[in-house]
């Protein structure tokens, strides 16, 4: 899953970076061999703020920060670009939303840096987004991928239905 949630953004975006888990060797070895940047996060067993910052950190300079989620494999490279246009119109924070349902990708300016830093947020940058909402804006898309949240493998095909 994983390996195919990075494909799909790696058609969207010039520079991507993506964050692993220590045990996550097999995995690490398939993202090299596809020519992806891995980062180790050592401490992304303590909740999504923990990788989110890590990720921060790894890219310190970035203009912007546009954060997905290895679980979500079904968000097309379509939506990846309507966020990112989105974003260059606005600025702030940006999200795709299905059917009201706030979804992923989200990006976020480089004005938020420190907040993303700090983040120690189990469910991500949750609370950042709370914090700023006068700065977020949302994007309708119309494929379900965004909020196909898959935990396990049975869930590849069900998602969709």
């Amino acid at each position: 899953m994983a390996l195919a949630s990075a494909r799909n953004m790696r058609q969207a975006v010039a520079h991507m970076v993506v964050i692993i888990r220590q045990e996550q060797h097999t995995l690490q070895r398939q993202l090299l061999s596809e020519g992806f940047h891995c980062v180790t996060c050592s401490n992304a067993d303590q909740g999504m703020g923990y990788s989110l910052a890590c990720a921060v950190r790894a890219t310190p300079e970035a203009p912007a920060w546009l954060i997905s989620l290895a679980d979500l494999p079904h968000i097309s490279p379509d939506v990846y670009r309507q966020v990112i246009a989105v974003f260059l119109q606005r600025g702030g924070i940006v999200r795709p939303t299905y059917q009201g349902q706030p979804g992923h990708p989200v990006i976020f300016d480089q004005i938020f840096k420190e907040n993303l830093l700090s983040c120690r947020d189990p469910h991500g940058a949750r609370t950042v987004i709370a914090t700023h909402a006068a700065r977020l804006s949302c994007v309708a898309v119309s494929h379900p991928g965004c909020i196909a949240d898959i935990d396990r493998p049975e869930e590849i095909f069900q998602s969709l239905i």
